[in-house]
């Protein structure tokens, strides 16, 4: 608000009436948002923790690797519940894990017999109908699919997986790769799971610089010779204990470095695919903000993994993007700058696209940082950037901490998903990623969290 107007509004103030913030008048101006009906979907997708309750009796079999024993508790609980789609799914999935293809095929009919929009039913048959021979339906099908939900990390590569199989191969030439820097924060310890990381990357042809202090340099410089270091002294360490650097310093390393793309990787990455396949990422970088997850396994040898579908590891950008970036207290090594980043491209206008290939691959290791972070960070970033003013209505309540959990985690949820239903779906086209696809998981609900079983 220009300064003459503010002058105003507190010279105007009625005595003892408090003048509005910043926040208060944003929300009291009125706005012109048209009302929109989205209209209604019974069938929206219950929480995981929901989903894990609801699926004890299947779960407990499946812990002690009893497939036949699972496939019967869910049937108990369909006849227990009848119509309700959410077992008739689970069902379905248990009965394709078995090699029951065409009853597994029933169970979904049945559902998109009452409900011919169910995402999930339709992209489980889509699968099936493939492992049946019948592509062309089963393309349509995850068509179908995705028109529904357009960031589902499933259907898409099974997708464009079936496309590799059955049209000829492009004859487009191979993408170059642009002269792109990447940034990271490596750590003064854990030297060898760096060193395998930082070497995947030059081998694919980046430039490589790491934001850390003097001391910091001074330990990594001899074990990464190839690493420029950016030196900032200024970290998060006062608040958080550690020399955390911030986001804000990775992005001026990245808008002073002279690449024609830049990006931002997570020191633990290590990546896979060709040259070509990381040209493509990399040139998509030049005028789109490119994103994508993580594979976690429990051995870098291992032919698959799962999918890290709550947070994003490996980001690629013009320069232009990084000066415009706002500053913030957000610091690579601590959370929610992977899911601010996405969110703030969209909202600012930048094409996006996401990684949907298993390409940025991730070793099992102990989780250090505080998940009270997790919940602080949540609210900041609902209070900075997603909804200054329940933000502030949630930071003012003493009581929040009875609620502020679950507000965070919902949050977390839309936030991590939305961008990606709008991205360009990016997809890599090498031999060593044509294999790459989903399964149907039957041990889908006992993961951790929200991964997604990849095959490669």
């Amino acid at each position: 608000m220009p300064q003459d107007q503010d002058v105003l509004n507190r010279e105007h103030a009625r005595p003892g009436f408090p003048v509005l913030a910043d926040i208060q008048r944003v929300a009291s101006a009125t706005q012109n948002i048209p009302f929109t009906a989205f209209g209604s979907d019974f069938d929206e997708p219950v929480t995981r923790i929901t989903a894990q309750g609801r699926l004890e009796p299947m779960l407990r079999h499946l812990r002690q690797g009893d497939q036949e024993g699972a496939l019967r508790a869910v049937e108990s609980l369909c006849r227990k519940f009848p119509g309700y789609h959410f077992y008739l799914v689970e069902k379905g999935v248990q009965l394709a894990a078995l090699n029951r293809l065409d009853e597994a095929t029933e169970a979904f009919d049945t559902v998109l017999q009452r409900n011919p929009t169910h995402f999930q039913a339709l992209k489980y048959k889509a699968l099936v109908a493939f492992l049946q021979g019948d592509a062309g339906g089963a393309l349509e099908l995850f068509s179908q699919s995705l028109r529904q939900q357009p960031g589902d990390l499933f259907a898409n590569l099974n997708y464009s997986m079936i496309k590799r199989a059955i049209l000829p191969r492009s004859r487009d030439p191979r993408p170059v790769m642009p002269r792109t820097v990447l940034c990271t924060s490596l750590p003064p310890r854990n030297f060898e799971r760096s060193r395998l990381a930082v070497s995947s990357w030059l081998e694919r042809g980046f430039t490589v610089f790491s934001v850390n202090t003097q001391a910091e340099a001074d330990i990594l410089a001899p074990h990464f010779p190839e690493v420029a270091f950016h030196l900032c002294e200024t970290t998060a360490r006062e608040k958080f204990g550690k020399d955390f650097q911030y986001l804000s310093t990775a992005m001026e390393c990245l808008a002073a470095s002279g690449g024609e793309v830049v990006g931002i990787v997570n020191a633990d990455i290590v990546m896979r695919g060709t040259r070509e396949d990381w040209a493509a990422i990399a040139a998509s970088g030049r005028t789109a903000f490119t994103y994508g997850p993580r594979v976690n396994m429990h051995n870098l040898s291992d032919n698959h993994g799962w999918v890290h579908e709550p947070g994003a590891d490996i980001f690629f950008f013009p320069p232009e993007f990084a000066r415009q970036v706002p500053a913030s207290e957000y610091a690579l090594g601590l959370p929610w700058w992977d899911i601010f980043l996405p969110n703030w491209a969209m909202a600012s206008g930048f094409p996006i696209a996401y990684i949907y290939s298993p390409v940025a691959m991730h070793e099992y290791h102990p989780i250090n940082w505080d998940f009270n972070l997790y919940y602080d960070f949540g609210l900041y970033t609902i209070r900075r950037f997603f909804a200054p003013m329940l933000g502030e209505l949630v930071a003012a309540n003493p009581g929040r901490n009875l609620y502020l959990r679950k507000l965070v985690a919902a949050v977390a949820f839309t936030a991590k998903r939305t961008p990606r239903g709008v991205a360009t779906p990016l997809v890599c086209t090498s031999d060593v990623m044509r294999r790459a696809k989903a399964p149907i998981d039957p041990m889908q609900w006992i993961h951790l969290e929200y991964d997604t079983l990849v095959v490669f």
